[in-house]
């Protein structure tokens, strides 16, 4: 027969158990969260604002509208959060790339939900630039959950360009609310580019690519490598003066594929509107 005392000995340790199974509950949500989406708590963020020349590895919020002094090489782990803020490049890119000794990756995130990277021209002093905003190199990685690039130049890739070493991997992703919108590329890639056989590039969920313009594949294109399409992605409203308004693959090493409720809409080009297919 219990006593008393052993009866609330026992509801005691009844409920700290459950607490704790409530509490380790959450733990994975947490966790996944942090590495897709920026919840707007940026303690320990180092805080950006006026002028920049450079981001070493860490995390970075900007707390005001940003102007970049200098090409921005990233060759560690950078994590920036525009929250509603602007960097403008100043005709400078950004580019990602790793060495034989370290991998190098940007995360983009966004807040807020109206920040822009934008003004990018392909780096100087190149003048037939790769990567109008961001040039995505050997063992290097840039993803995007939030934020827009937008209103960016180069010759190949007017908004992401993702090249570098052939035998290294490279990846760019989209997510979330992440865009690319109105960026020109004087040649071919006005959205973003693929040029190498280890590069890929992949849009998910809400991400848009959209009104960019190029000579060839006014959205997309790709080269070798592979590009893909899921969840709700979208390419939409994109132009090319000659092929793949929408995304055009010209290599046989190169792919494209769609899947989920993806989209490829509204696009204009001399040949192929959605889409062109070349070799």
């Amino acid at each position: 027969m219990r006593t008393k005392g052993t009866k609330n000995k026992g509801r005691k340790g009844l409920s700290l158990l459950l607490v704790m199974c409530m509490v380790l509950s959450l733990l994975p949500v947490t966790a996944m969260a942090a590495e897709g989406n920026c919840t707007g708590d940026h303690a320990g963020w180092r805080k950006l604002s006026g002028n920049v020349s450079s981001l070493a590895e860490g995390k970075y919020v900007l707390t005001g509208d940003v102007q970049v002094q200098t090409n921005i090489l990233i060759n560690s782990e950078v994590t920036l959060c525009l929250s509603g803020h602007t960097m403008d490049l100043n005709g400078y890119n950004i580019t990602i790339n790793g060495n034989a000794g370290a991998e190098a990756s940007l995360a983009l995130h966004d807040c807020v939900g109206s920040g822009s990277i934008t003004g990018g021209d392909g780096g100087k002093p190149r003048s037939d630039g790769y990567g109008g905003a961001v040039y995505v190199g050997a063992r290097a990685t840039f993803s995007m959950y939030g934020g827009a690039i937008t209103q960016n130049t180069a010759y190949y890739g007017g908004g992401v360009y993702v090249g570098g070493a052939i035998n290294k991997e490279i990846t760019s992703s989209m997510s979330g609310s992440a865009k690319i919108t109105g960026n020109t590329a004087t040649s071919n890639g006005g959205g973003m580019y693929v040029s190498s056989g280890t590069g890929s590039f992949s849009m998910s969920e809400n991400a848009q690519i959209a009104e960019n313009t190029a000579s060839n594949g006014g959205g997309g294109y790709v080269q070798n490598g592979s590009f893909s399409m899921s969840g709700s992605a979208q390419i939409a409203e994109n132009t090319a003066t000659s092929n793949g308004g929408g995304v055009c693959v010209t290599d046989r090493s190169g792919s494209f594929s769609m899947s989920g409720s993806a989209k490829i809409t509204g696009n204009t080009a001399g040949y192929g509107g959605g889409g062109h297919v070349g070799n």
